[in-house]
């Protein structure tokens, strides 16, 4: 075969394969498109519960435990604290003051399991009135909510990269499988077998949560194949496009629609935490656009990542992930107040405009 025709060959396999992941992609369910402020909401309540256990069964603070802690009434709690106090405002001060309680107990290795599971029920009461149960059961909704924990910062595909990310990457894991017993619940033993043999692989690097002293020989990215195995499999089980970014011009014109639609309430301050939570989630999925935007525009990235600060969101680092290294950013220092809707418009111009860079 002629040299000259391996290169057009390849490009023609690779349109051929974009084409059939796109074909495939639309006739899932698209959870990250239809139900994105709810899974950043989500994103807050895991990340939350994965806090509350790891407060639970280590005898010993980790070395960033007031971090992890303070996250739990601020980067996380912010993700659902519009909704949940315009809901229910009772119930969102004794989750937030019962988190606050237990979070400097953990920093001190002075925690109560009773206080833990108060604080649970609490946690499961709130969840249940920001999200809808009956979204909450949804296959769909459950494996996007899995995958998030599974491959975005803080979760198990990072648990590696140090001491520190070990015990969130064990806890994202133990909810993991949380979840899935509640999905697999009416699967034949057929349909569970992957994603179980692929879960069994995962438990094999996290046995414990103090097990990352023994972990000899293991790399920092290990744990991300088998993670990436298990979303894959969760796609199948749930028949949900769980790679929301297989089109990213489109993404990134839904970011800019998720955050033109929330700019409004930016104007007042009674319901300027509710717009946060979409900010909040959209930031999430712009993760999925950093790196290529950085690559073809930088100008473009860094007036994105500008605009997420404007409005207290820290931006994500050139690879994608969260520059605080945690599971959700951490709230900028940045004092925009009253220029807010401004800088909100402003980002969902610059996220529509990415579009014709990534088309």
């Amino acid at each position: 075969m002629s040299r000259s025709r391996i290169p057009a060959l390849l490009a023609g396999a690779a349109c051929a394969a974009i084409v059939s992941l796109s074909a495939r992609a639309a006739d899932m369910a698209q959870p990250f498109t239809e139900w994105t402020v709810e899974l950043g909401q989500a994103a807050g309540f895991e990340s939350i519960a994965e806090t509350l256990m790891l407060a639970a069964v280590l005898d010993e603070p980790p070395a960033n435990a007031e971090e992890i802690a303070d996250a739990m009434t601020g980067a996380a709690f912010d993700r659902f604290a519009g909704t949940l106090a315009a809901r229910d405002p009772a119930l969102a001060e004794n989750l937030r003051s019962a988190l606050a309680d237990i979070g400097e107990a953990f920093g001190e290795g002075e925690v109560s399991e009773d206080d833990v599971t108060a604080a649970m029920v609490l946690w499961r009461a709130a969840y249940d009135t920001v999200i809808d149960p009956t979204l909450q059961a949804l296959p769909a909704f459950r494996a996007a909510v899995m995958t998030n924990l599974l491959v975005r910062p803080g979760g198990v595909s990072e648990g590696y990269e140090g001491p520190e990310a070990y015990p969130m990457g064990w806890a994202a894991l133990a909810r993991v499988r949380i979840l899935w017993g509640e999905l697999s619940a009416g699967l034949s033993t057929e349909q569970k077998a992957q994603v179980e043999e692929n879960l069994s692989e995962l438990g094999g690097l996290y046995p414990a949560v103090d097990a990352m002293p023994r972990m000899v020989g293991i790399g920092t990215e290990d744990a991300e194949p088998g993670a990436q195995a298990l979303v894959g499999g969760l796609e199948t089980v749930a028949n949900a496009d769980l790679y929301g970014a297989r089109d990213l011009a489109a993404l990134a014109i839904h970011l800019g629609d998720v955050i033109a639609a929330a700019c409004p309430a930016f104007d007042d301050e009674d319901t300027a935490a509710r717009a946060l939570e979409a900010i909040y989630a959209a930031h999430d999925r712009y993760g999925d656009l950093a790196g290529l935007l950085d690559v073809f525009d930088p100008d473009a990235k860094e007036s994105i990542e500008a605009g997420f600060d404007a409005l207290g969101i820290v931006a994500y680092d050139d690879d994608g992930g969260s520059a605080s290294g945690s599971a959700a950013p951490a709230a900028s220092s940045s004092d925009s107040g009253a220029d807010q809707p401004v800088a909100c418009a402003q980002l969902a111009d610059d996220l529509h405009a990415a579009a014709a860079i990534l088309n």
